[in-house]
């Protein structure tokens, strides 16, 4: 059995509408002030068409995957 984290942060931008990004590979102590430093980190990196302008939020997805054969 195999549990794989992503997170997945939703931004805002400035033509009002809501950007998720999908980020694999989330350490597993990554909390809330991590994730939200690199949320602000990407948004004032603007290098995005989207125009990245806010955080709206964040989550961490696990899925947890069982080989049954191959």
């Amino acid at each position: 059995m195999a549990v794989t984290r992503v997170l997945k942060a939703v931004f805002g931008t400035s033509d009002d509408k809501e950007a998720l990004m999908t980020i694999p590979h989330i350490k597993d102590d990554a909390g809330q002030s991590d994730v939200k430093e690199f949320m602000d980190s990407v948004i004032a990196a603007d290098i995005f068409n989207a125009g990245l302008t806010s955080k709206i939020g964040a989550k961490v997805v696990e899925t947890e995957t069982t080989v049954l054969f191959g």
